[in-house]
């Protein structure tokens, strides 16, 4: 009987460690009733959601094909996605925009994407125990890394949670947990700049550097391919960036903090590479820059085919960027001059360097109305009146009575004055 309570009391905090943290938020509760909660109000929780100007959104995977979605419609526990495509840049901010078009989407809420649900709950903002059912409801879809992540932002305004979080850590890692606790790694995420933390055994955490090692060499080689060729006129190499100038800048400005403490990081021979990397693309912006500011001034003059044409090598020179390519594109299309309610222009061989230059912005936006418009107001000048007319249709179709009011009025007028 001794020997028998003896091993009940070596057992017992035990379980309570494992149980600590779900029992503090949700006394007398089990776990898997917890998930089974936070799933079923997943639905609830994305209702109020419908009327806010950027809606839910989600990265969805079908048939190996990865794609945004928007929030439409929810109808019990089943909701409706509409798939988004690119739209444009924020003026200011150079954020991509984005819209419904396309296929829709129903999922129930278990069949929800765990990374993008997780992405809706701002930690600071969110009550604790929201946190911690979220963070099981991760760890049931198997998803234990970003709960940890989860878990390892709330403790660092929530201290005396930190114990029972490593405990529910060690429980389901099936970690032994050491003495002095579990170590807190942060993490930097190279694509979205976002910062983070995890909460480690030291063995864990060697791991994930040994594994952040191998991604920082891939990384690296990803970055070259980006940056492309640094010697040579700019706007006339070879190989020019495959991302925007800027991005690969920050990206490489940003790599010790994301690969902190690997081999990589830690290889003078490799960093010395990403520095000088870095001050090519500066040397590069620097041209794009004072250049950038005399194709403003040829355009402020009335002087556009001379400002397309500077705008045009810049924008070779950073074909990623889409907003040089949407400048070239304007600018040949003042220099041709509209005439007579948009049915002609004075020089159609820029026009058509427009056109092109527009298609190839579609392209990139698919959901830009503007681009559209643009278009059609191109076809339109060189009598191609079908195609222009099919261009402005698109536009009434897919634009919003309200928000999209600026564009569908634009394409309405163009329509009534085809000849």
């Amino acid at each position: 009987m001794i020997r028998a309570l003896f091993w009940l009391w070596l057992i017992l905090p035990a379980c309570s460690l494992h149980a600590g943290l779900i029992e503090t938020h949700f006394p007398g509760k089990m776990e898997e009733a917890v998930v089974k909660e936070f799933e079923a109000g997943l639905s609830k929780m994305m209702e109020p959601r419908l009327k806010d100007p950027v809606p839910l959104r989600i990265a969805l995977t079908v048939k190996k094909d990865s794609f945004f979605c928007q929030l439409e419609a929810i109808d019990g526990d089943t909701s409706t996605w509409a798939t988004l495509a690119a739209a444009g840049e924020e003026a200011e901010s150079k954020k991509l925009l984005w819209a419904p078009m396309g296929p829709k989407h129903k999922l129930k809420a278990s069949e929800l994407p765990p990374e993008s649900v997780a992405s809706w709950f701002d930690v600071p903002r969110c009550k604790p125990e929201i946190v911690v059912s979220l963070a099981a409801w991760l760890a049931a879809k198997k998803n234990l890394p970003l709960a940890n992540a989860k878990l390892s932002h709330l403790i660092q305004s929530n201290a005396p949670q930190r114990p029972e979080v490593e405990a529910w850590l060690c429980a389901k890692y099936t970690w032994t947990k050491p003495e002095a606790g579990l170590t807190l790694v942060e993490t930097h995420n190279l694509e979205s700049g976002a910062d983070g933390w995890l909460l480690l055994t030291a063995e864990a955490a060697t791991a994930r550097l040994a594994d952040l090692d191998k991604a920082a060499r891939q990384a690296l080689k990803d970055l070259d391919v980006a940056r492309g060729e640094s010697k040579g006129s700019f706007g006339t190499r070879k190989k020019p960036p495959t991302m925007k100038l800027e991005v690969v800048r920050d990206r490489f400005a940003r790599f010790e903090k994301a690969f902190k403490g690997t081999a990589t990081v830690l290889t003078v021979r490799l960093m010395e590479k990403v520095k000088e990397q870095i001050e090519s693309i500066d040397a590069d912006l620097k041209i794009l820059g004072d250049n950038f500011l005399r194709a403003e001034r040829s355009a402020i003059d009335e002087k556009y085919k001379e400002a397309a044409e500077v705008f045009q090598l810049l924008w070779q020179g950073d074909p990623a960027n889409n907003g040089l390519l949407l400048l070239t594109a304007h600018n040949f299309r003042k220099a041709a001059g509209i005439k007579d309610a948009g049915n002609r222009c004075d020089a159609p061989d820029l026009m058509k360097k427009a056109l092109g230059y527009y298609e190839l912005l579609l392209q990139q936006w698919p959901r830009s109305l503007s681009v559209m418009n643009y278009l059609g107001s191109a076809h339109q000048s060189l009598a191609s009146k079908d195609k222009a007319k099919a261009y402005y249709n698109e536009v009434l179709r897919l634009g919003d009575k309200e928000k999209d009011k600026g564009n569908r009025e634009f394409a309405e007028k163009s329509l009534a004055n085809i000849k």
